[in-house]
Formats: structure tokens, sequence, C-alpha cells
């Protein structure tokens, strides 16, 4: 009798072993998944804002955010080339907030950019604002002023005439402050007004 009862004992405790170690790769499993999920949803989600190693000097205002955008007057969109990064510094357009963010820009029909929007609309996108040298008595203690902005998004062409003179007037108003511009059709028709539609960013400052 007790010989049976402890083979029935080991038989269950075999038994537990193998619940629990296929509720650990189903767990696992799950858990991938959800990774998976969480990555598909970042992508699909317009507006992200990524989360900086150095928390001190984060910007997570949104407000704090679109003001820095507001105030710089570059922005550098990196482009991939084939293997090669090619970037170019570009006067830009707001038009939106943070949660709905559109930078517009303009320039040639032809050239490198424009081949590589045709080809590639996935960019990546830097401004920054207010540098200033900090000096120390030794060189490690040399520091900076600044505030930055760096994100992705997708770039393409604006064809819609009424786009384009929207995107050109957030151009203008970026560069001089003001906003009330007319543009004639000849204006509106000589140029390639491009957009890009911001999908994550970060912020940091150093003040």
């Amino acid at each position: 009798m007790k010989f049976y009862v402890i083979v029935a004992l080991g038989k269950f405790i075999n038994y537990l072993k193998i619940i629990s170690k296929n509720s650990i790769i189903i767990l696992t499993i799950l858990r991938k998944k959800f990774d998976i999920f969480s990555k598909i949803k970042n992508v699909f989600s317009r507006r992200e804002v990524f989360s900086l190693r150095r928390k001190d000097r984060e910007v997570v205002d949104h407000d704090k955010i679109m003001n820095v955008i507001k105030n710089c007057h570059c922005c550098r969109l990196g482009f991939y080339d084939c293997g090669d990064v090619y970037i170019v510094p570009l006067n830009f357009g707001v038009v939106g907030d943070i949660d709905s963010l559109t930078l517009y820009f303009h320039g040639a029909f032809e050239g490198r950019k424009a081949e590589l929007i045709k080809k590639n609309p996935s960019v990546g996108f830097e401004m920054d604002r207010g540098y200033e040298l900090q000096t120390a008595n030794v060189p490690c203690g040399y520091s900076a002023k600044f505030e930055s902005i760096i994100g992705t998004g997708k770039v393409s062409v604006v064809e819609d005439f009424a786009e384009k003179v929207e995107g050109l007037t957030s151009i203008m108003k970026q560069a001089t402050g003001k906003s009330d511009w007319e543009f004639n059709e000849k204006m509106v028709n000589g140029v390639c007004v491009f957009k890009l539609e911001v999908e994550s960013l970060s912020c940091k400052e150093h003040l």
C-alpha cells in the first residue's frame, strides 16, 4: 500500500513539475507577445514622447516642448540612403500641437533630398536652441546650456494647393514671427513643399 502511495505521489509531483514548466513557457510566450504588441502600438502611435536616460535633463511638459520647438530656427533631417545617412539643415514651420505635430519644409523638386523622400519616407530630425558654453578650470568641468529636440516621423511631398500655402505660411511665421503673408499661384507652384508628420520625439535641456 505504501509503495502505491509513494508511486502516486511521485507521479503527482512530476505532473506539477510539467504544469509549472508549461506555465513558465506560456507566460514567457505571452510576455514576448505583449512586448511585440507594445512595440507595434508605439509604431502606430503618431505622437510618442521618448523617455531619456538623464531624467534630470528630460522635459515632459507638452507646453514647454512646444515652446522649444517654436523657438528653434533650424531643423536637421536625417535620411537613410542605401547604407549612408544624409543630414540636411532646413528652415521649417510648425502646425498643430504635441499630440498632432506636423513640420513643413520647402525646397527644389529635384535633387538628393527629393529622391530620398520618394525612396524612404522614414526620417529622423533634430533641432536645438540656446547654446551657451559654460567654462571651468579643467577640461572635464566644461559644459553647455542648451535645449534640444530629437524625433522620428514620416516625410511626404504636399500636393494640395491650400496645404502648400499653409505650410509656406508656417515656415514664414517660424522665421519672422508674422503669419499675414500672401502667396500667389506662381509662387506656390514654383516650390516643392514637403511635410514631416512626427511620430515620436524627446526633449532635453541643460540650463
